[in-house]
């Protein structure tokens, strides 16, 4: 089926072509998702939801120079749009710029303080700064505050797989995809987080849905 006939969209309409990347995203096409955002801001340069599309896009495919660009632009009419803040965050974190992005991320939990997300998110960032302590705090934090949310869980399995334990992690990995499996798999695919770890067996088995040999236990990244 093509994305076309899921919904009938005028596609001299920037959102038109905005709901289209969003669509090619969620079945995890995203080098055509980028180009229907492009194409959206061929009709609004300055949209930032398109932008912030584009962002997303691009942190799945871990552009992440241009996807802070493209974070900076989407901000740049919602400054204080706790989504764009978050995925600016995570931008600058994998790119190293710790400090900025740990401000970052308590901003758009000061924004929106019941988004669990941001919580689960300053956890990750945390994480990838080797600020351990800290990390597990705000994991174990988001997990309190939303138990029903499967952030909190994903982002505790990320803390675990920084630290090489595979075990731990996909256990976590498996709570947090009892929640929203479509979700949690989505983004574990591409998260560099699990890069360590994507070669093992129970990884694969529940991120890929495959069993794997030890000779095909290889990353897939």
């Amino acid at each position: 089926m093509r994305i076309e006939d899921l919904i009938e969209l005028n596609f001299d309409s920037a959102r038109a072509w905005g709901i289209k990347g969003d669509l090619l995203h969620d079945f995890e096409e995203y080098e055509d998702s980028l180009v229907s955002f492009e194409e959206s801001l061929k009709i609004d340069a300055e949209d930032p939801q398109s932008w912030h599309g584009k962002c997303v896009i691009l942190l799945s495919l871990r552009r992440y120079e241009e996807a802070l660009i493209a974070s900076d632009l989407s901000l740049r009419k919602s400054p204080k749009n706790p989504s764009f803040l978050n995925s600016r965050a995570l931008t600058l974190s994998l790119l190293e710029s710790f400090d900025e992005s740990i401000s970052i991320i308590n901003k758009a939990i000061k924004t929106e303080p019941k988004e669990v997300l941001c919580i689960a998110n300053k956890g990750i960032i945390l994480a990838r700064a080797k600020r351990y302590d800290e990390a597990l705090t705000e994991c174990n934090k988001a997990i309190k505050k939303e138990p029903d949310h499967e952030g909190g869980y994903y982002a505790k399995a990320c803390w675990y797989a920084m630290q090489g334990e595979t075990e731990l992690a996909v256990n976590l990995l498996s709570e947090a995809a009892s929640i929203s499996e479509w979700r949690v798999k989505r983004e574990a695919r591409h998260n560099s987080d699990f890069d360590s770890i994507r070669g093992d067996v129970l990884f694969q088995q529940l991120i890929y849905d495959r069993t794997v040999t030890v000779s095909e236990g290889e990353d897939l990244a």
